[in-house]
């Protein structure tokens, strides 16, 4: 079974703004991007619907390159 990105041997980060709303668009330690803590791949966290943790572009050694959510575990499963 696929891991998923809350199991306890994942790891990945929510990065925040450290700069001011004129400069990026979001108040100071507003999250805006979801880190793999492993290799660094990151997706904007964005008001629209987002990418999800799937599309992350990991590095292709990264042993977190395949995991996913349940809900899309449940999604994608064959029946």
């Amino acid at each position: 079974m696929p891991r998923s990105f809350s199991d306890l041997d994942t790891y990945f980060e929510i990065v925040r703004s450290e700069t001011s709303i004129s400069n990026d668009g979001l108040r100071m330690r507003e999250p805006k991007a979801l880190r793999c803590s492993e290799c660094g791949a990151q997706l904007p966290l964005t008001r629209e619907r987002s990418p999800g943790i799937e599309e992350l572009p990991h590095e292709p050694g990264c042993s977190q390159r395949y995991v996913t959510s349940r809900y899309w575990i449940r999604q994608f499963q064959q029946d």
